[in-house]
């Protein structure tokens, strides 16, 4: 037993000593030693159960024959955090989970450990330490929240962030938002919907490392108690079997999980913290993969925020096993990943069936034969970006360039879509044309080309009245002329949309002259210079920026830094590739002091911030 390095031999009698204080009988001591690993906490409502959670671990546990000790993880709620300045410290409390339960895990020589997360931050960073300390490890969350019921419908988090915004516009009296106060989040538990903390749970399923129903059974369902004393039982046989996190989180496990999200249709973090996840195993991710991925991956399910289901309706039509199976008989997924089962992927899953297909989706009739993320890259963010795919249906319809005919209910936005939609089932490509050219006047003009009943009707019903462009004061005519073009009946319609954009870049080139982007970022000129040295410190890796390291640098002498004014007492970091500096940062606040291309920081460097030079003293290593 790993453990025996603290408990076994003469050197180690102080050690026994000390769990004898614990009050640890011999016959204890002789046991497999598993870490609990418990995020309970009294500000999260997501960790308010994690208790009940720990107790029916140690249970388990203890009968399949370990000695169970607890030892906590932090956690915070993103939505308490959210709107101030604790939203800066959220997502860094997911690199303290992992190194924090890292250092008790080695420190302590656990034989084996029983993750308890739940919310947003704490499932990646637990994730992340399991890896790192690969003994026998298994993951049973606290569940997620019950739905609301407001004014008879179902409801979570965010429509509690809409009932504030609707508020703000004059569409919901305080009554109206008190009502969604007290009833949007009902239980303990994640939240409701497929946000990051449901999200990241259904993908411990899919990664292997979560038994069936971890990420779908209700926070408040004694069902979650049985799990969790089967996952007691779980950990012991897999320290028998010797099968440890770095057995299941493979390449091929991650790339299963990523396949899972696209049909789940999972948060966006996801990508923030999938990445971080395969970092620790070696495995240079790149969230590009997703875009593959996603082009053979259907997405199968629609819970909010995106949809109108939420956690327990996935959890009553199968949950994520059904989803699974579904994929595995599509040849989605590699069937011979190791699971916390001691089973493979695929024979764990096999007679998880769909109960629900209004709820999951067959193969043969998803919400999009794409899956529910997507990665772009462009002039915004060249490194890409992560977009959650919700109201798309008719994009893969249009892939060909063909007119269907929809033989399901007709779905679209009254007042954006293109009326002729409305009367037929005939979907063709040049009506998402339309679409956009009515999105076009919103942005434009900050109104909806068509509001209110009447006006809505009368779209519906005439082609005059639909296809033509209503006034936009202030408007160039020649931007007018162009969107009176996108929603002009379709013979007089544009072609295709490279036509659009033809048009739109050659009106906004006459417009206003864009300047080339110098090589380097062009500096404001400085107003005085502050003088330091810096050591660097221990190479960290960065799961934000593919192939960088983070290297943490310091301001010389406690004088110096006092005398810095504003920047006194914050980090400089740089990033680096192959030893060559990418660009310097000003850490607290991750503003770019100055970009540079293979260019080493020497001694003697000038680089400038705010008005203020930064010289470069001397380096310390």
């Amino acid at each position: 037993m790993k453990s025996d390095n603290v408990k076994v031999g003469m050197q180690q009698a102080p050690h026994r000593s000390l769990f004898n204080a614990l009050g640890m009988t011999e016959e204890e001591m002789k046991k497999p030693l598993v870490g609990i690993v418990c995020s309970y906490n009294e500000i999260v409502p997501g960790h308010m159960n994690l208790d009940k959670i720990a107790q029916a671990v140690k249970l388990g546990v203890a009968e399949a024959g370990g000695t169970p000790v607890m030892f906590p993880a932090i956690a915070v709620c993103d939505g308490i955090a959210m709107g101030h300045i604790g939203m800066k410290y959220s997502l860094v409390t997911r690199d303290l989970i992992a190194d924090s339960t890292e250092c008790m895990a080695t420190a302590h020589q656990f034989d084996a450990l029983v993750m308890i997360p739940n919310c947003d931050k704490n499932v990646p960073g637990l994730l992340m330490a399991a890896a790192r300390v690969n003994v026998p490890t298994v993951f049973v969350s606290g569940g997620p929240m019950l739905a609301g019921h407001v004014k008879g419908h179902k409801t979570s988090l965010s429509s509690m962030f809409e009932a504030v915004g609707s508020y703000a516009a004059g569409k919901m009296t305080e009554e109206d938002v008190n009502d969604f106060e007290c009833h949007a989040c009902p239980t303990c538990g994640s939240c409701s919907g497929m946000y990051t903390a449901n999200s990241m749970n259904c993908l411990t399923e899919a990664l292997g490392m979560g038994l069936p129903g971890n990420g779908t059974i209700p926070a408040v369902y004694s069902e979650r108690l049985k799990l969790a004393k089967r996952a007691g039982y779980a950990v012991m046989e897999m320290y028998k079997k010797n099968i440890c996190p770095r057995d299941i989180i493979t390449k091929d496990a991650i790339m299963n999980a990523l396949t899972v999200d696209m049909a789940l249709g999972c948060s966006t973090n996801s990508m923030l913290h999938i990445p971080a996840i395969a970092h620790e195993i070696g495995f240079d991710f790149d969230i590009s993969m997703a875009n593959e991925i996603s082009a053979k991956t259907p997405n199968l399910c629609h819970l909010a925020p995106a949809g109108p289901t939420y956690m327990e309706d996935l959890n009553e039509a199968g949950g994520v096993y059904a989803v699974i199976n579904q994929l595995c008989e599509a040849g989605l997924i590699n069937e011979d990943c190791m699971t916390v089962t001691g089973k493979t992927i695929g024979e764990a899953v096999k007679g998880h069936k769909n109960l629900n297909p209004e709820v999951i989706r067959p193969m043969a009739n998803p919400y999009s034969s794409t899956g529910g993320l997507a990665v772009l890259k462009g002039n915004i963010a060249p490194d890409g970006s992560v977009v959650k795919i919700i109201d798309f249906d008719w994009v893969h319809l249009h892939a060909s360039n063909v007119t269907v005919m929809l033989r399901r209910e007709q779905k679209g936005t009254p007042g954006y879509a293109d009326p002729r939609y409305w009367n037929s089932y005939i979907c063709r490509p040049e009506m998402d044309i339309y679409s956009a050219g009515l999105v076009l006047y919103f942005i434009y003009t900050g109104k909806h080309h068509f509001y209110g009943n009447d006006e809505i009707k009368n779209y519906m019903i005439g082609d005059d009245y639909a296809y033509q462009l209503k006034e936009m004061p202030g408007i160039d005519d020649r931007l007018s002329r162009i969107i009176a073009k996108m929603i002009a009946r379709e013979e007089e319609r544009y072609g295709s949309i490279k036509e659009v954009i033809q048009d739109m870049k050659e009106y906004l080139m006459s417009v206003r002259k864009l300047p080339e982007l110098p090589e380097f970022l062009e500096q404001p000129q400085a107003q005085k210079t502050i003088r330091f040295s810096y050591r660097i410190g221990d190479v960290k890796y960065s799961p934000y920026m593919k192939n960088y390291r983070f290297i943490p640098i310091e301001f010389g002498t406690k004088q110096e830094r006092s005398q810095n004014g504003r920047m006194s007492g914050h980090i400089l970091s740089f990033y680096r590739m192959d030893d060559k500096v990418k660009a310097l940062i000003l850490h607290e606040d991750c503003h770019i002091i100055r970009k540079q291309k293979e260019k080493e920081v020497c001694e003697g460097d000038i680089f400038t911030y705010a008005g203020t030079n930064i010289e470069i003293l001397q380096i310390k290593r």
